[in-house]
């Protein structure tokens, strides 16, 4: 599919990196390898040709609950659990939205194109014919059934605080991002503000976001008072452009 995209200069990376994914798949390689370099290539290809990936303006996820109710609840259930009426006899069956390890993988981008396309071989149909806006207002709200009041009330209180606003700055940021990308590059911050850091001797930092360790080590230093003692990257993912960014801090002593 790749060779059929509009021919351009980088266009050939790209098909290296999708046969490196085939291989990665066939190989059997661990879950977060190949859901790494999936994620490389669907960004690049994004940025490349200029895919607008976002809605055009916040949407409405209070009034996505009637759609969900309208459209899919009769196989997933009235909460998402895949046991709808119309469920029955399904194969495969009808998916968990309210699984938090299965929903954890999926972005809203990618919920929305499921909405919009359906999933070949299965009864999963697509929803073109809904306005866009109803779409990503429903991929929103399907992206938020696994998540418990406590967690969107804790989520809400991290926001108000700051943390992810670096990272989710704007609505194609927070629509390209998977919930366990985004609790990656977000949990450190809130972790390391908690951190009772007296007495460590020293903190290595291993980031899989550059921005998260910019963000991280400029708390370190500026309002914790340690210093930044040396600094790497690590390729973990060959066929990507993906790097891991390793930082060592030690109390300062001056």
């Amino acid at each position: 599919m790749i060779g059929a995209l509009p021919a351009r200069p980088e266009r050939a990376a790209l098909e290296a990196s999708a046969a490196g994914l085939l291989a990665a798949i066939k190989e059997q390689r661990s879950g977060d390898e190949v859901a790494a370099i999936a994620s490389d290539l669907r960004r690049r290809i994004v940025d490349l040709y200029e895919v607008r990936v976002a809605p055009r303006q916040a949407p409405d996820v209070r009034a996505a609950a009637a759609d969900f109710s309208a459209q899919c609840a009769i196989c997933h259930g009235a909460v998402g659990r895949g046991d709808g009426p119309g469920a029955k006899g399904l194969n495969p069956p009808p998916a968990d939205l309210t699984d938090a390890a299965r929903m954890g993988e999926h972005s809203i981008f990618g919920i929305y194109n499921t909405i919009t396309l359906g999933i070949k071989g299965t009864a999963m149909t697509g929803f073109a014919s809904l306005p866009e806006a109803q779409r990503w207002a429903l991929a929103f709200y399907v992206g938020g059934l696994a998540t418990p009041d406590a967690a969107r009330e804790q989520g809400a209180a991290l926001w108000k605080r700051g943390v992810g606003r670096s990272e989710l700055h704007d609505l194609r940021a927070l629509v390209m991002a998977t919930p366990k990308e985004v609790a990656a590059r977000s949990g450190a911050d809130a972790a390391l503000k908690q951190l009772p850091l007296k007495g460590l001797k020293r903190i290595v930092y291993v980031s899989c976001h550059p921005a998260s360790l910019a963000r991280d080590a400029g708390y370190l230093v500026n309002e914790r008072g340690w210093k930044l003692r040396a600094a790497g990257v690590m390729d973990m993912f060959p066929h990507t452009a993906h790097v891991e960014s390793i930082a060592m801090f030690e109390p300062r002593k001056d």
